[in-house]
């Protein structure tokens, strides 16, 4: 019997930091996206803990994700997929009011995350560099984006999605051209004019 109590008051405490971790957390949620914003199912989402991996999750159908992230800690979250680009962004969860005797548990929702097929020719290195810090605000008790993360990469990211958009102009006008010799060589076909069907 004594033995048996033993074994219990051991579990217990070997046990009571694993719910203590449950109940002081930070839950985020955000949505995956392509960059027409529809949601992206099966996106990899890889969370790092204090530089060691922490968990590996996947988005839903419809690209959503929730992560559970215990505080005290800090993240880096990598969302990717294959073919596509990756992103990241920093949430410390360091200095978030924990009082004892009670679950403290905080919520933060992040805009879109969009990842998307790269285009050629476009330097993507900045995406090396996370896209923002969330950050405990003491004032309002709650998480929010470090706005200085967002200004110190802002420059860059606006030249990046620049070129971006410039890529993405060529390269419709390049599938419309092409649209367009198909017509008329279909056309050419039709009435048998078949050097007409040929691209010149």
């Amino acid at each position: 019997m004594r033995f048996l109590l033993l074994f219990f008051y051991f579990l217990y405490f070997s046990l009571l930091p694993l719910f203590s971790q449950d109940n002081d957390v930070l839950i985020v949620k955000f949505q995956v996206q392509s960059r027409e914003d529809a949601g992206i199912s099966g996106a990899q989402v890889q969370v790092i803990q204090n530089g060691k991996n922490f968990s590996t999750l996947a988005s839903d159908a419809s690209g959503n994700i929730q992560l559970k992230l215990p505080l005290n800690n800090d993240y880096t979250i990598l969302i990717s997929k294959p073919g596509s680009i990756t992103k990241k962004f920093n949430i410390s969860t360091r200095g978030a009011t924990m009082e004892e005797g009670r679950k403290n548990i905080y919520q933060f929702e992040v805009e879109a995350i969009r990842i998307y097929e790269p285009f050629e020719g476009i330097d993507y290195s900045i995406l090396n560099q996370p896209l923002f810090n969330v950050t405990y605000n003491a004032k309002g008790n709650k998480f929010d984006v470090d706005k200085s993360s967002i200004n110190a990469i802002q420059q860059q990211l606006s030249q990046l999605f620049a070129a971006e958009n410039q890529a993405e102009s060529k390269k419709k006008e390049a599938e419309k051209k092409y649209q367009d010799i198909i017509k008329k060589a279909d056309a050419a076909f039709q009435k048998n004019q078949y050097e007409q069907a040929l691209p010149a």
